[in-house]
């Protein structure tokens, strides 16, 4: 049986800064699944917490370890098999979005986690480590480095 790595990213946030935001609640998260092809696949959704978020799922995308200086880390979350992995967009996509000032794409991330675990793809201490790995990227210090090379380096 093969299998595909599963991973939590997080992006430094460009632009303003909207008034009631921190710089941390503006970052940006995503699932990202490693197709084995040199190829990822990006689930995530965007928008703008307290007015709207919307689902996407990027396909044949490029490493994103290679494709941005904004990443500020890529950890990997759990191996799944190739097998079930046509089950994750069902899964992303059945998540409820909400519309608040305090319900973002980090919150997102850890409901797509809760779904994975709810499926039998990953296990409930590997769900806790990513959300772990993930608000330690969230709240991590800002940084003008480009590209982030430091960021990736620390985590």
């Amino acid at each position: 049986m093969s299998y595909l790595a599963v991973y939590v990213t997080v992006y430094e946030h460009k632009g303003e800064i909207y008034r009631g935001y921190t710089r941390e609640f503006l970052r940006h998260s995503g699932i990202v699944v490693d197709n084995g092809d040199n190829t990822f696949e990006i689930f995530h959704v965007t928008g703008t917490p307290g007015i709207g978020l919307t689902f996407h799922r990027v396909p044949n995308w490029k490493d994103p370890r290679q494709e941005t200086a904004r990443l500020l880390s890529m950890d990997f979350v759990v191996w799944i098999p190739k097998n079930r992995y046509s089950e994750l967009e069902s899964l992303f996509r059945g998540i409820e979005i909400k519309v608040s000032k305090t319900w973002n794409c980090q919150n997102w991330v850890q409901e797509g986690l809760d779904a994975m675990v709810a499926a039998g793809l990953m296990s409930e201490a590997e769900r806790d480590a990513a959300v772990q790995k993930q608000m330690a990227a969230v709240t991590g210090p800002f940084t003008t480095e480009t590209p982030n090379t430091q960021a990736l380096k620390d985590n």
